[in-house]
């Protein structure tokens, strides 16, 4: 008897799509196998009656959306039109005495004199 392995057959099963998807409710029981699945993506919302490996609708409950990310975002601002923002080349992010980056602490050595 000789065995075939084919591929792109049945896949190994994995944990469904609709445990991270922020679409999905997920209602669970006591034992493993009691599981209800329901998609609001569909209208109305309806059960799942198998397990989900691919879905064009998935939405990752991990990952944020753009508005999220947005609303967490630095705002950088520049005190000049002509400074730039961001990362610079080392020959270039030498700031001279006169102008000092805004929040850094003022250096008062320079007035004293020593003796």
């Amino acid at each position: 008897m000789s065995s075939f392995k084919i591929l792109g057959g049945t896949p190994v099963v994995a944990e469904p799509l609709c445990n991270s998807c922020k679409n999905a409710l997920l209602i669970r029981g006591f034992s493993v196998a009691e599981v209800v699945y329901l998609c609001d993506v569909l209208y109305p919302t309806r059960s799942v009656p198998f397990l989900v490996r691919e879905c064009s609708m998935y939405a990752d409950k991990r990952r944020d959306d753009i508005e999220a990310m947005e609303k967490i975002a630095w705002l950088i601002t520049t005190p000049s039109i002509n400074r730039k923002v961001g990362f610079v080349p080392s020959v270039t992010s030498a700031v001279s005495s006169t102008e000092a980056p805004a929040g850094a602490p003022v250096n008062n050595d320079a007035t004293r004199t020593t003796e």
